[in-house]
């Protein structure tokens, strides 16, 4: 086990980016806003690539299709699901975007902010060029599409309970499950794309 996760570079670069941001807070303590908003510009990376993933995959390439009322056509139930998805999780983080604005203070590390979003719109294009290639082989589970990134959002709806409640520190419990989502996210969406044929 420990060998697999010793290969697998793309797990161990995630945890390490991770671990960055953990002792990244140590060092400046005021810098807990810097770090919500990477998470919240990676999770909206996440949803864009997602939906341009549901629009561009063939209807001839999918399991697992949504069917919406009204729309029999494969195709036109394809389309309706990236829409409704691009709404649904669009609203969401614009809701997060505004309690972040809000309701956290200090100041934004722009320099670090801007070098992860750089990281991070790379990452994702590669990761979706990766996933499009592994697609022309194998079919894809829309259902799996469609609700893989709320993985992202759960962590968030926790932190917000947390602090709400007073049970949490704000930093505790976002680091830590933030770690775990992206951890959790990156097992399944390799285990649904790039499984073994067998």
């Amino acid at each position: 086990m420990f060998r697999k996760l010793a290969s697998n570079i793309p797990l161990l670069m995630l945890i390490a980016f991770n671990l960055y941001f953990i002792w990244y807070y140590q060092q400046n303590p005021h810098g807990f806003k810097t770090l919500l908003l990477i998470y919240w510009f990676q999770s909206v990376m996440i949803g864009f690539f997602t939906f341009v993933n549901l629009l561009t995959t063939p209807a001839s390439q999918k399991t697992g299709t949504i069917q919406f009322e009204g729309s029999g056509d494969k195709k036109m139930s394809s389309g309706c699901s990236a829409t409704f998805f691009a709404f649904h999780y669009g609203t969401f983080h614009l809701v997060y975007f505004v309690f972040l604005v809000v309701r956290n203070d200090g100041p934004v590390d722009f320099m670090l902010l801007k070098v992860s979003i750089f990281i991070i719109m790379l990452a994702e294009l590669m990761e979706f060029i990766r996933k499009k290639q592994v697609a022309k082989t194998q079919p894809m589970n829309e259902g799996f599409i469609f609700f893989l990134p709320y993985l992202r959002i759960i962590p968030m709806h926790l932190m917000i309970l947390g602090a709400a409640f007073g049970k949490f520190s704000d930093i505790t419990l976002f680091l830590v499950l933030k770690t775990i989502a992206d951890v959790v996210m990156h097992l399944v969406t390799n285990r649904m794309y790039f499984r073994t044929p067998t």
